[in-house]
């Protein structure tokens, strides 16, 4: 594959701003009256801030530096360590990407189909959570293959799933490209860093006019389309490559499945901070793993000094992007 710009797009949210809490609040109040909020779609983790994104670019400095640009969606927000003046770092605020209709909005599905408005965002671009971490070197054609199709990471079936506001956004998807006879196999995604055309985005989006709903739900909902229907699309008109992948190749969530091994076997002691992180290491050598992915959002109790130590372990080295 000839060499290709590829950007990187993050959202992200500082949860303890007042300015923003008060925003929040004040559209929980006006939406509670109409119809209540679920839990699952306005948890207080789902928009928590511990540096993971920090760390995040630490490991994008460390393992990708051929990255071309990377773009930082957030609502009237910057971290306080970020070096906003580094050439590869632009932040993209809310209203300039969403439909001024739509805002506020607390819905990273609405979010994050708009992140192909972003101004001169490259034709190719991997989009990552901020706990969304690169574990190894990887290549453009890790995300890529020669042909410049993305490769489109699957797990297990969505039937799968639990029950959840998220197994039904991703139904919705798959049953809008269904409707209308698209052929591709309907599992799960990864859930971890993937990668994009904003081609196909855009070529999705007029054909699926049902998308525009959901930029209207300020918060998640079950009607919600999730932003599968874009590998779903993607493969299904072969402008994309379908991979499956087992838990280990992209270890998500790896904080969880670690967390609950240790807890068996340390105690939280100094040492204990030592015997996560080796594990890791550890896990990582045994599974070449190129990503991985916290993921502590399904566990509100998840000890946050903890993970942060973690990611320290395993990012100790100041990037350029930080102050």
């Amino acid at each position: 594959m000839e060499n290709i710009k590829v950007d990187l797009v993050y959202t992200w949210v500082d949860g303890n701003d007042e300015e923003w809490k008060k925003k929040k609040t004040d559209l929980e109040k006006k939406l509670n009256k109409i119809t209540k909020i679920e839990h699952d779609a306005n948890s207080k983790c789902r928009f928590e801030d511990n540096d993971e994104l920090k760390y995040s670019l630490r490991s994008v400095e460390k393992y990708i530096p051929w990255i071309n640009h990377v773009y930082i969606i957030t609502d009237n927000q910057k971290p306080k360590w970020l070096n906003t003046n580094h050439p590869k770092i632009t932040i993209i605020d809310h209203k300039e990407i969403i439909p001024k209709d739509c805002l506020p909005t607390f819905n990273s599905n609405t979010i994050l189909h708009c992140m192909v408005n972003i101004p001169n965002l490259s034709e190719y671009f991997l989009y990552s959570d901020d706990d969304m971490f690169f574990a190894d070197s990887v290549n453009p054609e890790f995300f890529y293959t020669k042909e410049k199709r993305p490769i489109c990471r699957f797990t297990k079936p969505l039937f799968k799933l639990k029950e959840s506001i998220y197994r039904s956004m991703l139904y919705n998807a798959a049953n809008l490209l269904k409707n209308r006879n698209y052929k591709f196999k309907e599992f799960s995604p990864h859930h971890n860093i993937d990668a994009y055309r904003k081609s196909v985005i855009k070529s999705c989006q007029n054909e699926f006019r049902e998308i525009n709903a959901t930029l209207n739900n300020h918060f998640r909902t079950q009607n919600d389309i999730e932003r599968i229907i874009y590998q779903y699309y993607a493969v299904a008109t072969k402008k994309g490559v379908y991979k499956r992948v087992s838990k280990f190749d992209t270890f998500q969530p790896l904080y969880k499945r670690i967390y609950n091994y240790l807890a068996k076997n340390y105690s939280k002691d100094s040492q204990y901070f030592t015997c996560y992180s080796d594990n890791i290491y550890e896990l990582k050598s045994k599974y070449k793993l190129k990503l991985f992915c916290i993921n502590d959002i399904e566990f509100e109790n998840a000890n946050k000094r903890d993970t942060k130590k973690i990611l320290e372990n395993l990012f100790p080295d100041k990037s350029s992007f930080e102050l």
